[in-house]
């Protein structure tokens, strides 16, 4: 069993129109979604953002900046997984990817236990998901620096912060899964910000699962 893992639920819900951790998909709030995914493998789950109202789902780590975006929700959970330590790893997952599979979260766990990467993304069509993740303590504080320095976009403060040190490992997908797994990545990533991919998840989460 994975130790920590950590809901980000610090995103603006704007094109949505509506608050995405508690929007009801299948009649059950987002954010149960991916609490519920997580405590297949982490023994211990957190919500990162500045969102005291969600504490009846989980415990909350507020983010440094209330409303700043997912930066400073990821930057919450590496430094509360520093707390404990500068081997552990931080397994994330966004608020709006209800489809994602738990065991796709193991499998980058396990990697990065092996790897050593301060960063392990998934790349799924050639596209990196920084937030749906497994990280290294050891960059909370040029994460927090970076925060602080101004910067707000997730995978440009990782590409700062592990590129020089070849710490980043993108993981293709691609590669590492069945063909079957395959066909399903488009739906494991999609991110809920409108009322039509709100629908589309519905549908999705009444099919067969694949892993």
């Amino acid at each position: 069993m994975i130790a920590r893992g950590y809901v980000l639920v610090g995103g603006r819900s704007e094109r949505m129109g509506a608050d995405k951790a508690t929007l009801l998909i299948a009649g059950r709030p987002m954010v149960e979604y991916a609490i519920a995914t997580l405590r297949e493998i982490c023994s211990e789950v957190y919500l990162c953002g500045s969102r005291p109202d969600l504490a009846e789902y989980a415990p909350v780590l507020p983010d440094s900046r209330e409303s700043a975006g997912p930066l400073t929700a990821l930057v919450a959970a590496v430094q509360h997984a520093a707390e404990l330590g500068n081997d552990e790893l931080a397994v994330t997952l966004p608020v709006d990817t209800p489809l994602l599979p738990a065991r796709l979260l193991q499998m980058l766990h396990a990697r990065a236990e092996k790897s050593a990467a301060w960063a392990t993304l998934p790349l799924a069509d050639g596209y990196p998901h920084p937030l749906s993740a497994v990280f290294s303590a050891r960059l909370a504080r040029p994460l927090r620096d970076l925060l602080q320095a101004g910067e707000s976009k997730v995978m440009r403060a990782l590409e700062q912060t592990c590129g020089p040190a070849g710490k980043l490992d993108l993981v293709d997908l691609e590669a590492e899964l069945t063909p079957e797994q395959r066909f399903a990545l488009p739906a494991w990533f999609l991110n809920v910000n409108t009322p039509e991919q709100a629908g589309l998840a519905e549908q999705e989460l009444a099919a067969p699962r694949v892993w």
